[in-house]
């Protein structure tokens, strides 16, 4: 094991924040119960935000992004992980308050880690990474509702991100026909390509009216962005359906009616994958590596390295992004 890595860095310089690669000790690391080799992180929005220094996921600088890992352990003071094992973690702490994925080495609690599935590579494991989890817990709750697959109307917006082209994958995989929600008309192969059966374009779903109630499309909707995005899906749903919130890059504020509610009997499920305890967690992870797990999971990303990450960056804050970005911590 060497004692130094080369991990990305962000410092806060007076008023800005400056981001390098640079040899860190792993002596630096906090002091946990495991030491994990990074193999493979992912980039998320969180992640963006860590490494452009926003004070509302990280407040102590210099640090390390990062929230997914997987990796090797390395040395263990439990008997929970020993060296050698295979490992991940997503969605915990890591990469906001502690040093993150996006360097040779983490230092994590072993309540936090979980074994690679059987049947889930490491790089497979990035790939799905906390888009992935919350993908999944997403389409738990869909099936939830036992729905009619064959007759199901589901629709998922944010689709070329990383939760909602992960959403689309796992229902056409498991049999449902999905239509993707997109402004980039740029992206439809590879929508295709994850399994949309339809690809609808932004505009169609975002109504500003203050209509309480809009023609009725969809049993199930999985949506990314908030906003007016949301509102549509709400005010569009059928009767009994169930609506999905997972996050609000397009904002945080939903203005709607009650209309859907009361009376069409609209639900609307936030999800949280950071809230979900260990059990719920191994069981979607199982699922993932198995029947959920889409027959070209590769295609839906591709693989940086450190060295490249920032370009991922700046698409993502952007809006350019597609898909899921693997962060290769073995490539120079």
């Amino acid at each position: 094991m060497h004692s130094t890595f080369a991990a990305i860095v962000v410092r806060k310089s007076e008023n800005r924040f400056i981001q390098n690669i640079e040899e860190r000790k792993i002596s630096d690391l906090p002091d946990n119960d495991v030491l994990v080799k990074v193999c493979y992180s992912s980039l998320n929005y969180k992640d963006c935000m860590s490494y452009m220094g926003n004070l509302g996921v990280t407040r102590k600088f210099p640090h390390t992004p990062g929230i997914d890992v997987a990796g090797v352990v390395v040395s263990s003071k439990t008997k929970t992980h020993k060296e050698g094992d295979h490992v991940f973690v997503v969605s915990q702490a890591l990469g906001m308050s502690m040093p993150g994925g996006f360097g040779g080495y983490v230092s994590c609690p072993s309540e936090w880690l979980l074994p690679i599935p059987q049947g889930m590579t490491l790089k497979e494991c990035m790939i799905f990474g906390t888009a992935g989890l919350t993908a999944a817990f997403s389409v738990n709750e869909i099936l939830k509702s036992n729905p009619e697959v064959e007759a199901a109307e589901i629709v998922v917006s944010g689709a070329t991100g990383g939760v909602g082209l992960l959403s689309i994958a796992i229902l056409a995989k498991l049999g449902f026909k999905v239509s993707a929600l997109t402004g980039k008309d740029y992206a439809n192969e590879l929508l295709l390509l994850a399994g949309a059966d339809k690809i609808l374009d932004r505009s169609s779903m975002n109504d500003l009216s203050d209509r309480g109630l809009l023609s009725p499309q969809w049993n199930f909707a999985i949506d990314t962005v908030g906003g007016s995005v949301l509102s549509t899906f709400l005010r569009s749903s059928r009767q009994e359906s169930t609506v999905i919130a997972t996050g609000l890059v397009s904002s945080q504020i939903l203005n709607t009616s009650l209309l859907p509610f009361i009376l069409r009997g609209v639900r609307l499920i936030g999800i949280n994958s950071e809230g979900k305890n260990i059990n719920d967690r191994r069981e979607v992870w199982s699922r993932l590596a198995s029947e959920w797990k889409p027959d070209n999971l590769g295609v839906l990303a591709n693989e940086v390295s450190l060295g490249d990450l920032g370009g991922s960056v700046d698409k993502m804050l952007s809006g350019a992004h597609l898909g899921r970005t693997v962060v290769n911590l073995n490539l120079i």
